[in-house]
């Protein structure tokens, strides 16, 4: 399942997690999320980010 948590600071700071997506697909999605904030301040990837949506069908459906 493809997901999107977001928290804003009462100072209105963003800090957001993504799971469920993979490679290049994440950082279309959450381009608008770092556009509403005036500066990023730091960026992480996850294992998943380095996976191919192949890789994801895959596992789903029990092959590794």
């Amino acid at each position: 399942m493809e997901t999107i948590k977001v928290r804003i600071s009462n100072k209105g700071a963003i800090e957001y997690t993504v799971n469920g997506v993979k490679g290049k697909k994440c950082r279309e999605l959450t381009t608008a999320i770092d556009q509403m904030s005036s500066e990023v301040i730091s960026s992480e990837v996850t294992g998943e980010y380095c996976e191919t949506e192949a890789a994801q069908e895959n596992r789903i459906k029990g092959q590794s």
